[in-house]
């Protein structure tokens, strides 16, 4: 693939910070790509997944909406193309029904309060992109702000779906059935979101750099979890497989890996890792991926041709 060679120090200088850490634990790592660059002018990509199964990652995209399929070498092809999709963040993969979930929004209501919300939540078929269902979030006329951010699926199948601007948390049953799951002024601005096998929900919240354990059968009973410092910009997460819950700090350009003795009532930085501004990773096994979505540059209105799909060496 051709490489812009403008683009080349920075590129070089990114790859060689991903691969130092602090961590005594580490994985075998398997044959897989360092970097991937994506030559997509101005797509904005926000979020990101692999998806084994077809050996891809998929990637969001605030400007298009489209959600493309990314090979190893760059490669690319719009995958779900869906003229309801307006700005694509968060993409949830669940796998054991073969669905893809959609945040569907519109991030320009954080710069023009005039404009209307966009509060959905898209599934697909993972295979085949087909659209199941494009589910609102929100009854009746959206009222003031609201982001449908990321996503988290629980065993049963239930989604939970982050709303940045509205300080809450959405939940869409098996059947399609909208509700407010939690609302809580705790949140700062609700972001990151996922479902913990202990039966919970734990929510990064860019607002106040804070992680939210959420009962799944009593959301009242939200808790604020006890860290060694905040992470400012809290953004996407993943639980990896060593059961460490990975966590971008986008404001300080920091990716923090977390463990927890007592049920994540508290946590303690294990290892962090120094990267370019991130918002969502991605578990390939127990590789971690990070996107980079070059935000700024889109609130900005400035071009960027090169989107990096960059694998944190640490864990």
């Amino acid at each position: 693939m051709r490489i812009i060679k403008t683009l080349m120090p920075f590129l070089i200088s990114l790859a060689f910070v991903l691969v130092a850490c602090d961590s005594p634990n580490g994985y075998t790592q398997e044959s897989v790509p360092d970097l991937i660059m994506v030559e997509r002018e101005n797509f904005f990509p926000e979020g990101i997944e692999y998806d084994t199964a077809n050996r891809r990652f998929l990637l969001s995209s605030v400007s298009e909406g489209t959600i493309f399929a990314v090979k190893d070498d760059g490669t690319y092809q719009a995958f779900i193309e869906d003229d309801d999709l307006i700005s694509t963040l968060g993409i949830e993969i669940d796998l054991e029904r073969n669905r893809l979930l959609v945040a569907n929004s519109n991030p320009a209501v954080y710069t023009d309060r005039t404009l209307k919300s966009q509060v959905f939540l898209g599934i697909y078929n993972l295979t085949t992109g087909e659209r199941l269902h494009m589910i609102g979030l929100i009854e009746g006329e959206p009222k003031g702000g609201h982001i449908a951010n990321d996503i988290a699926v629980d065993t049963e199948g239930n989604a939970y779906v982050t709303d940045t601007a509205a300080f809450a948390v959405h939940k869409v049953d098996i059947n399609g059935n909208a509700s407010v799951f939690v609302e809580s002024d705790q949140f700062g601005s609700p972001n990151g979101i996922i479902y913990h096998p202990g039966g919970y929900l734990l929510v990064a919240d860019a607002g106040n750099g804070s992680i939210f354990k959420v009962p799944l059968d009593n959301p009242e009973g939200i808790a604020r979890v006890e860290l060694e410092q905040v992470i400012e910009g809290a953004d996407g997460m993943v639980l990896h497989p060593n059961n460490n819950l990975i966590v971008v700090g986008s404001r300080i350009q920091t990716i923090f890996s977390l463990s927890s003795d007592d049920d994540w009532a508290s946590a303690t930085i294990e290892a962090t890792v120094a990267n370019h501004p991130a918002s969502t990773i991605a578990l390939r096994g127990d590789q971690v991926y990070a996107i980079y979505p070059h935000l700024d540059k889109y609130f900005s209105g400035e071009t960027v041709k090169v989107f990096e799909i960059v694998r944190v060496k640490c864990w």
